[in-house]
C-alpha cells in the first residue's frame, strides 16, 4: 500500500509506509501543516525516529564493551549516523480505516538487535495523535522520537528552561546553558508551558511524553520541533536500556481547535 489516507471533518493526513511510516501531507482547515514537497529522504513529511534518535556520534555504537557500526547519512556532512534507522524503510499497514492506522516493522540490520516497533496514528477533528513502541526481544539501547517538519510558522512559543550546549560536532556535551532559539539546531528540555504555533491562521499546541526536544529552525520554509525520549547520542552516553521483552512507548499529538 503506498499510501494511506485518513480524514476528519477538519484535517486530512496521507501516511506514507515505503517511506518510514511518515505522514506526508497534514492539512488542516485547508492549510498545509508538514512540509509535503519531497527533497531528500529527510527533509519532508514527519517521520518516527527510532531506535535511536538524532545523531549518532561517528556512525557507532558501543553496548556492553561490543562496537558496533551504520552508515554515515547525516546530510551535514559530519561523520555521524542520523535519525534512526527506520525513517526510510518500508513498514507494514497492519490495520487501516478513515481515522486510523497502525504500522509495524521488525529490526534488522544495521541495527544489530532483535525487535519490533509499532506506529499508530489517529486523526479526529481536533487533533493528531501518534503512539510509537518497541518491544525488544533483546536487551537493547533505545530511544523513541519523532522528527516533524512544520512549515514555518508565522509564531511560536517553545518555552524550554533549559538548553544542552552543542559542541563542536552538534552533539550534546552535557552541559547546560542559556536558553535561545536563534538559528538553533538544538536540543532542550525541562518544558515550562505548552509548545504553541501559529501557521496560516491554524493555532496549533504540540505535546509530548517524551522528555527532550530538538528544534531545528534555520531553514527559511520550515521548522522542526521534534519530541525525543532522550537527546542526540544518548544511547552512547547514557542508554536507558530496554530489556528483552519490555516495550518502550511515547506519544506524542498535534491539536487545534
Amino acid at each position: 500500500m503506498e499510501v494511506v489516507h485518513l480524514e476528519s471533518a477538519k484535517a486530512r493526513v496521507h501516511i506514507h509506509p515505503m517511506h518510514g511510516a511518515r505522514i506526508g501531507s497534514f492539512v488542516v482547515n485547508d492549510t498545509p501543516i508538514f512540509v509535503d514537497s519531497v527533497g531528500s529522504t529527510f527533509d519532508w513529511g514527519c517521520y518516527p525516529m527510532v531506535p535511536f534518535a538524532g545523531r549518532l556520534r561517528d556512525a557507532s555504537l558501543t553496548f556492553r564493551n561490543v562496537a558496533y557500526t551504520f552508515p554515515v547519512n547525516d546530510p551535514s556532512g559530519r561523520p555521524h549516523a542520523i535519525h534512526g534507522t527506520l525513517f526510510d524503510a518500508q513498514w507494514t499497514v497492519k490495520s487501516a480505516s478513515s481515522s486510523r492506522v497502525e504500522l509495524t516493522h521488525e529490526l534488522a540490520a544495521p541495527w544489530p538487535f532483535a525487535g519490533v516497533v509499532r506506529h499508530v496514528v489517529e486523526l479526529s477533528n481536533t487533533s493528531l495523535r501518534c503512539t510509537l513502541s518497541l518491544t525488544a526481544h533483546h536487551d537493547m539501547p533505545a530511544m523513541l522520537g519523532w522528527h516533524p517538519w512544520f512549515v514555518k510558522p508565522h509564531s511560536a512559543t517553545l518555552p524550554f528552561r533549559t538548553m544542552l550546549q552543542r559542541g563542536d560536532e552538534y552533539l550534546p556535551t552535557g552541559r547546560s546553558v542559556p536558553t535561545h532559539l536563534e538559528n538553533a539546531d538544538d536540543c532542550f528540555t525541562d518544558l515550562d508551558g505548552v509548545i504553541a504555533l501559529t501557521i496560516g491562521d491554524q493555532h496549533l499546541q504540540v505535546q509530548s511524553d517524551c522528555s527532550h526536544w530538538v528544534v531545528y529552525n534555520q531553514p527559511a520554509h520550515a521548522t522542526c520541533v521534534e519530541p525525543q525520549s532522550g537527546p542526540p547520542n544518548e544511547v552512547n552516553d547514557a542508554p536507558f536500556v530496554l530489556p528483552a521483552g519490555e516495550t518502550m512507548t511515547r506519544h506524542f499529538s498535534i491539536s487545534w481547535l
